[in-house]
C-alpha cells in the first residue's frame, strides 16, 4: 500500500468456507495489505471438508435450508453494512452471487468473486461423478455459466485456468484474471536447513480425490517394496473405499496410511519427511492448476515431486533444484524418480536439504496481487 493508493472497504459477503486456506489466505492478504475487510458472512460448512461427498438425502436438504436461511440473514445484515468499495465473493459463491448481485447494485458496489474451481470442471470433467450431458452436467454448467455473468470481475488461481474459464464459459479473452493460492506463514523452511535423517521417509497427503493421482502412487510405492524406503500416506475424501479395497487386496508392509491429522501438525510432518509428492492425474484440470498442498511444500523448502504441467513450468524459477517434474500417470517413472532421489539422499550421507530460496508465495503477495485486481475493478467502474 502506498501514499498514492489509500485502502479500501472491501466486504466479503456469502457462505464462504473459512476452513479452507485460499478464503483465509485471501482476508489476510487484503488486510496486511492495510484494507479494512468487513465480514458479512456464514460458515455453513463445519464438517464438511469434500462438497461432493455430502451423503443423504436429509443430509443434503438440511444443508440447502440453512444455506438458504443463511442468504436471508446475510442480506439483511448487507443493506445495513457499513459503506464499502467493492464485495467480495468467496468460494464457493456460485449461489451467493444471485442474492448479492441485485443488493450490490442498490450500493452501487462491484462484485469481485474467487471463483476458484468449476462446478461443472469439478463434478463432470475431473471426478467424473456425471456426464455431461445429463441433467447434473447441465445444472453444473449453468451453475457457472450464470456465476460467471453476475459478477462485475471473477478470478481463479492460474492463468490457465482463467483461460479455460473464458474458452469453457464463452467470456471475452483476458478478462478473468489470477490471483496465485499461497500457503500460510507456518509452511516456512525449518531452521537447519540440512537436516539428517535415520530413514527415506516419502509423504503423500491431501484429499483422496481423482486430481491427485493415487492409483499411481499406490503402484509406484508397490514397486518399491524391495527397497528400504518408508512412505506415508494422509488423507481420505471420494476415493478413500477405493485406497482401501486396493490395500486389502495387495498389502504394502513399507507403508503407513494416516487418515487424518490436524493442520497444524502439517508443517512439522513434512519437515520430518525426506521427499514429498505432489499430484499424478493426467487431466487437463491437473495441468492447469497448482494444488495448495504443492505451495505448502514449496513454502517449506521440502523437495518435491509432482507431475510436469504448464501450471508448474509458468511458476518455476530459482527454485527449480527444489521441484522434480516427471509426466502424469507413469508408476514406472514416479518409482524410478523416488528411488533416484533415495540414493541421492545415501550419497549426502542421509541429509535432506530444505531450500530457503524456493518459490514461495505467502499472505502479502496473495494479498498484492488481490489489491491490484481490486483496483483495477474501481478504476474501470469510475472511468
Amino acid at each position: 500500500m502506498t501514499a498514492d493508493k489509500p485502502p479500501m472497504r472491501v466486504l466479503v459477503f456469502g457462505t464462504a468456507d473459512m476452513t479452507k486456506p485460499r478464503v483465509r489466505l485471501l482476508l489476510e492478504g487484503l488486510r496486511l495489505e492495510g484494507h479494512e475487510v468487513i465480514d458479512c458472512t456464514r460458515n455453513i460448512w463445519d464438517g464438511v471438508s469434500d462438497k461432493s461427498q455430502v451423503r443423504g438425502n436429509l443430509a443434503k436438504v438440511g444443508l440447502a435450508l440453512n444455506w438458504l436461511w443463511s442468504m436471508l440473514v446475510l442480506s439483511l445484515r448487507y443493506l445495513f453494512a457499513p459503506k464499502h468499495d467493492a464485495v467480495l465473493v468467496c468460494y464457493p459463491g456460485h449461489l451467493d452471487l444471485w442474492f448479492i448481485r441485485p443488493l450490490s447494485y442498490l450500493r452501487r458496489a462491484p462484485v469481485v468473486w474467487d471463483a476458484f474451481l468449476s462446478a461443472y470442471d469439478t463434478i463432470v470433467l475431473d471426478r467424473r461423478m456425471a456426464k455431461p450431458k445429463s441433467l447434473i452436467g447441465r445444472l453444473a454448467y449453468a451453475m457457472d455459466w450464470c456465476a460467471c455473468r453476475l459478477c462485475d470481475r471473477l478470478f481463479l488461481d492460474t492463468p490457465a485456468h482463467a483461460r479455460f474459464f473464458e474458452k469453457t464459459f464463452r467470456l471475452p479473452a483476458n478478462t478473468v484474471e489470477a490471483v496465485p493460492v499461497g500457503a500460510e506463514r507456518q509452511f516456512s523452511p525449518p531452521q537447519e536447513t540440512a537436516i539428517q535423517q535415520d530413514e527415506f521417509k516419502v509423504l503423500f497427503y491431501g484429499q483422496f480425490i481423482p486430481l491427485h493421482g493415487l492409483p499411481t502412487i499406490l503402484d509406484a510405492v508397490y514397486l518399491l517394496q524391495g527397497e528400504d524406503i518408508k512412505f506415508t500416506i494422509i488423507g481420505q475424501g471420494q476415493m478413500s473405499e477405493w485406497f482401501q479395497d486396493a490395500l486389502s487386496r495387495r498389502p504394502i508392509p513399507n507403508l503407513a496410511y494416516i487418515k487424518w491429522v490436524e493442520y497444524e501438525e502439517l508443517p512439522k510432518i513434512i519437515t520430518e519427511h525426506s521427499l514429498c509428492l505432489g499430484i499424478f492425474s493426467a487431466s487437463d484440470k491437473a495441468n492447469r492448476v497448482v494444488a495448495n498442498k504443492v505451495y505448502q511444500i514449496l513454502n517449506t523448502g521440502a523437495p518435491l515431486l509432482t507431475r510436469d504441467s504448464d501450471a508448474m513450468r509458468a511458476i518455476l524459477n530459482s527454485n527449480s533444484d527444489q521441484v522434480s517434474l516427471i509426466p502424469p500417470e507413469n508408476p514406472e517413472l514416479l518409482a524410478d524418480a523416488v528411488l533416484q532421489k533415495y540414493k541421492n539422499w545415501l550419497a549426502a550421507a542421509k541429509t535432506v536439504t530444505f531450500s530457503d530460496q524456493g518459490y514461495w508465495v505467502t499472505a502479502r503477495d496473495v494479498g498484492q496481487a488481490c489489491s491490484e485486481l481490486f483496483e483495477r475493478t474501481l478504476g474501470k467502474k469510475n472511468s
